[in-house]
């Protein structure tokens, strides 16, 4: 693993344990609460965020077609 890799994947991982710690006890209402009509709920900010990363990685970084199509 080149340095740019290894520094990618820390961030990378970074990120998810970030993510976890500021969504770990919330329940499927707060999940899904949307406080206004144009604005999106946290689930689909998370899944957005998820599919962005499954395209940088497997797409942009290792040429590979990304898992969700």
């Amino acid at each position: 693993m080149t340095t740019l890799q290894a520094f990618l994947a820390e961030r990378i991982a970074d990120l998810h344990r970030s993510l976890i710690q500021a969504v770990e006890g919330l329940t499927p209402q707060q999940l899904h609460f949307k406080p206004a009509p144009q604005v999106n709920h946290i689930a689909f900010t998370l899944w957005h965020y998820v599919r962005t990363e499954d395209n940088c990685v497997r797409f942009v970084f290792r040429r590979l077609p990304t898992i969700w199509m």
